[in-house]
């Protein structure tokens, strides 16, 4: 509660304990007491709307001091958030001033570098251009070094293909003249064992080992390595090596096989003249029927 509030209220106790003491005393004055007590009720009346009116003025004083004192703080406040602005702004511009005295000295200090930076600029730019003007000679020699070896490079690659078409053609001139052999050899020894039979007779036992003169010998492929293959018959079964096959799988040719390694129940050979893909379970046969 303000000052002014509290004075008011004293007054107006004040006032009021003086009504109180005027009426008692003009009570125990008077002679009449319904007088004294319809102007005792009269002055509690005035009394009362005194009070109200004094309240109804402390109110509305109040009211307009609160009012004024809500005024001055916003000044006050007003009048800080201005002195920190001009604070802050006077700060701004001395900070301001120190950078740009700053500037200016590194401003002269950079004139005086960009001279010296520019002396050695020009310095650096004529010794790159001589190091240009060589690496020029040196990248011209280089591409037409190049040029000599791209050319040398493709007469190489010419002279690979043909030696390599030269090398394909030998090949297969070699697998040719291997099958030839082998026919040949197949024949030659077809024909000694039959000279031999009609000569002297063979043994029964090699008899036995040896497959009849004009009776094929019949197997399958049991397994496949590139252009190696094994078969399931042996020498138990007549087989002998440099025996040439004919790889078939129903009535379609697929190539020749030619013996290298005999066993007892086995052999194994080279695939030759190939006319399609052979897998284990094709059939083989000497063709002898």
């Amino acid at each position: 509660m303000s000052t002014l509030t509290k004075v008011f209220a004293l007054l107006v106790s004040l006032l009021a304990i003086f009504l109180c003491g005027v009426v008692v005393v003009f009570v125990t004055n008077s002679q009449n007491w319904k007088e004294l007590y319809e102007e005792e009720q009269t002055l509690r009346a005035a009394a009362q709307v005194h009070a109200q009116v004094a309240e109804d003025a402390q109110q509305g004083l109040k009211t307009r001091l609160e009012a004024l004192i809500q005024r001055l703080n916003d000044d006050i406040l007003a009048l800080e958030q201005e002195n920190f602005n001009l604070v802050r702004q006077w700060s701004s511009e001395a900070q301001a001033r120190v950078q740009a005295d700053r500037k200016s000295m590194t401003m002269v200090e950079l004139s005086k570098s960009l001279q010296s930076s520019n002396h050695d600029m020009y310095t650096a730019q004529n010794a790159i251009q001589k190091s240009l003007q060589e690496a020029h000679r040196d990248m011209i020699a280089a591409q037409t070094q190049s040029i000599e070896l791209s050319r040398q490079l493709d007469s190489e690659r010419v002279k690979s293909a043909q030696l390599e078409t030269i090398r394909r053609r030998s090949e297969e001139k070699i697998h040719e003249l291997q099958n030839e052999i082998a026919m040949i050899r197949q024949r030659l020894e077809q024909v000694t064992v039959a000279s031999s039979e009609l000569r002297s007779g063979m043994d029964r036992v090699t008899a036995a080992q040896a497959a009849p003169v004009g009776v094929s010998i019949r197997g399958e492929i049991t397994e496949i390595d590139d252009n190696r293959a094994a078969i399931s018959v042996g020498s138990s079964s007549g087989v002998r090596k440099d025996m040439q096959f004919k790889v078939i799988r129903g009535d379609k040719y697929l190539g020749s096989l030619t013996v290298t390694h005999v066993l007892a129940t086995e052999a194994a050979g080279w695939l030759t003249g190939r006319q399609g893909p052979v897998v284990v379970g094709d059939k083989v046969t000497t063709g002898f029927d």
